[in-house]
């Protein structure tokens, strides 16, 4: 089994009460996100090292688009969840030295959370990693992560939502979430530090099993 199928399982059997009162869901979910200045380091073999304030966009609709899902075991006040958001960031205001910086194949955030029904909103924190794919040209040189998605750092997450049910089991949904992530990867000709806040803004689908 998959490392990602383990701790669906574990996320899972943890949420199940005693009394087994409890009903799966997925949901999915479109929209945008903010991301706040943040310090990124360009370590390139053989040149200065590039610091700055990055300074990015999302660009939600440009391919790959942007979006989260999350599939849960919901008891009638709490939560397990494990979700996915696969978060963009482009570089804008780029220094002389870099051509291009983006995360778009995903600064991906995986991460178990709990959530709490309050009424009328759901609360939920949630923490896991930051799955990254850098693409990116520095002094006229590739820079880009090789190979597949890598762990590249801690992440963590607080949210509000509110779901309106629409037919049995189906529901529409509104939701903010801040996340906060690190990463420290190895790409080709060098090394990224970089971090990310970002607000995080959706509506969605879900389904109630």
């Amino acid at each position: 089994m998959r490392p990602s199928g383990i701790l669906l399982a574990a996320v899972l059997l943890a949420a199940t009460p005693a009394n087994g009162q409890v009903r799966f869901a997925i949901e999915v979910f479109g929209g945008t996100a903010i991301s706040f200045n943040t310090p990124l380091t360009i370590e390139q073999t053989g040149a200065e090292t590039i610091e700055l304030s990055g300074d990015y966009e999302t660009r939600p609709l440009d391919q790959p688009f942007y979006w989260a899902v999350r599939v849960g075991a919901r008891s009638p006040k709490s939560a397990w969840e494990l979700q996915l958001i696969h978060h963009k960031m482009y570089l804008e205001d780029l220094p002389t030295e870099v051509q291009q910086f983006e995360v778009t194949h995903g600064f991906n955030i995986l991460t178990v959370n709990y959530a709490r029904e309050t009424r009328p909103l759901t609360l939920r924190a949630g923490a896991g990693v930051v799955l990254p794919h850098v693409t990116g040209v520095v002094r006229g040189e590739d820079f880009s992560t090789q190979g597949g998605y890598k762990i590249g750092g801690p992440a963590f997450l607080v949210g509000a939502g509110k779901r309106w049910p629409i037919v049995a089991g189906l529901s529409v949904a509104a939701e903010s979430q801040l996340t906060v992530g690190w990463i420290d990867v190895a790409v080709t000709g060098g090394q990224v530090s970089a971090s990310n806040v970002a607000l995080h803004l959706w509506v969605g689908l879900g389904y109630t099993f």
